[in-house]
C-alpha cells in the first residue's frame, strides 16, 4: 500500500484513459479517512478537498445549486424534465426527459403522442418549438418532405448558377 503523497503517473495505476494520463497522488479524504488516487489537477482544483462521499450534497433536481429548470439542450433539441405525476410522462426517456416539441404538439392534442408520430419542425431549426412551426408528420412523409427541402434548395443554386452564366 502507498504511503500518502506518494506520486505515480496515471499509466502506471490504469489511469491512461479519458486523458487521465497525468500525475496522480495517494490521497486521504479529511473527513472519512478513505485513501486513493486522485489527480494532482483534481487536487488542485477541488474546493473543498473531500471525497465523493463526503461533499455535502442537497438532494436531486430542483434541490441542487445547479439546477436550471429542467431543461437542457442535446444534439440541437430542448429537452424538458418531467415527473411521473404528469399526464405526459409516459413518453419520457429513462431520465425523465421529453423533447419539448414532441411535449408541446402533445400538451396542444391534449394526449400523448405515439412512437410512430414525428414532430416536424417546418423551419428546420430545432429549438423553435412553437405550435405554429410544429407538424405531425409520420416517418415516410419526414424523410420524403426532408428529401423535397434538400432537393428544391439544390434546384435553386443551380438556377443561380445558371443565371450568372
Amino acid at each position: 500500500m502507498p504511503n500518502l503523497g506518494d506520486r505515480i503517473k496515471g499509466r502506471e495505476i490504469g489511469r491512461e484513459k479519458n486523458n487521465a494520463r497525468g500525475w496522480f497522488v495517494w490521497w486521504e479524504c479529511p473527513k472519512c479517512k478513505r485513501q486513493s488516487w486522485k489527480s494532482e489537477y483534481w487536487l488542485a482544483r477541488s474546493s473543498t478537498g473531500l471525497c465523493i462521499h463526503c461533499i455535502p450534497h442537497n438532494g436531486l433536481g430542483a434541490e441542487t445549486p445547479n439546477w436550471k429548470g429542467g431543461r437542457h439542450k442535446s444534439r440541437g433539441y430542448v429537452l424538458i424534465k418531467v415527473y411521473p405525476d404528469n399526464p405526459f410522462y409516459a413518453m419520457a426517456d429513462p431520465l425523465g426527459y421529453i423533447p419539448e416539441h414532441r411535449l408541446v404538439m402533445a400538451q396542444y392534442l391534449g394526449r400523448c403522442l405515439k412512437r410512430t408520430e414525428l414532430v416536424h419542425h417546418l423551419n428546420g431549426i430545432r429549438n423553435n418549438n412553437g405550435k405554429e412551426n410544429l407538424a405531425i408528420v409520420n416517418r415516410h412523409n419526414h424523410e420524403h418532405n426532408t428529401l423535397l427541402k434538400l432537393l428544391q434548395a439544390r434546384i435553386r443554386e443551380l438556377e443561380q448558377l445558371h443565371l450568372r452564366i
